[in-house]
């Protein structure tokens, strides 16, 4: 998000420079959305894996869990990435 808003800078933005505004209400409208669609964005609550076990860490690669839960995840970040994208795209 951040890049999306400074894309154009020469050098990095003033405290309330509005490009710098908009990539922190981005980041927080992005962080909001994952906590309402998953409830949570740590990432050993949402998968279910304590990657600090071998077992969790076996399990993961065996059930697929990355597919049922990490892809979505994946998915939803680049989603909203590219909505912003073709907001801030749009002629105003």
């Amino acid at each position: 998000m951040g890049y999306l808003h400074g894309k154009d800078a020469k050098e990095a933005p003033d405290v309330k420079d509005k490009r710098r505004i908009g990539a922190i209400e981005s980041v927080k409208s992005l962080f909001n959305g994952f906590m309402e669609q998953f409830g949570d964005t740590d990432c050993q609550t949402i998968t279910g894996c304590d990657w600090s076990k071998k077992e969790d860490r076996e399990r993961y690669f065996k059930e697929k869990i990355y597919k049922d839960k990490c892809y979505k995840y994946v998915e939803y970040v680049i989603a909203r990435c590219l909505d912003q994208r073709a907001a801030m795209e749009q002629p105003k």
